[in-house]
């Protein structure tokens, strides 16, 4: 923009109400499930979780989503023959998704090329390992090292932290937290 003629331009990001999700538990006390919202259409790639939920029966997979009447072919075709690891839960109230996430270790987002991505940040203030595709917007707060760039590049990276309990995430995490405040509705509009 400044090679445009705009002299000082500035990135209002979307408010994120974040209070109700702000959870410190320690991945060692969480369960060994990975964690996916996004509304039920194609372009969110939930079948990817459906892909790692065969290949990693050890941990729960789950994906929650907005679900409307247009959508429900899809869906139904989607949710044909699911691994027992990974239920699908359409709608799910916004408690039940903050408890979700609260007790999840890790919270994936699978889109490319999200503008943005609000549901990563709650993930994120919720205490989840969040893991975005290496495209869009959300890689102005999350680091490289939790962003990916192929399935298997994401596989290795959900194991890796699954298995991690050394407390190297709960100090990532306090550094995260501080990028991400800056999302609240009174920053947005200042």
């Amino acid at each position: 923009w400044k090679s445009q003629g705009v002299k000082e331009p500035i990135v209002v990001y979307p408010p994120v109400n974040l209070d109700a999700f702000w959870s410190n538990m320690p991945l060692s006390m969480r369960r060994k499930r990975v964690s996916y919202t996004g509304r039920f259409i194609r372009v969110k790639r939930h079948e990817i979780m459906k892909k790692l939920a065969a290949h990693l029966p050890e941990f729960e997979f789950v994906s929650v989503g907005g679900l409307i009447d247009a959508d429900k072919g899809w869906f139904n075709s989607f949710s044909e023959n699911l691994p027992k690891n990974y239920p699908v839960k359409a709608n799910l109230p916004r408690a039940d998704l903050i408890g979700l996430l609260q007790d999840s270790r890790v919270y994936v987002h699978l889109m490319e090329g999200e503008h943005f991505g609000i549901a990563p940040v709650e993930g994120l203030a919720s205490g989840c390992v969040t893991l975005i595709h290496n495209s869009g917007g959300m890689k102005e707060f999350i680091p490289e090292e939790f962003r990916w760039n192929t399935y298997e590049d994401l596989k290795e990276k959900i194991i890796r932290h699954m298995k991690a309990e050394d407390g190297s995430w709960e100090n990532e995490r306090a550094q995260l937290w501080q990028k991400i405040s800056e999302l609240n509705p009174e920053a947005f509009e200042n």
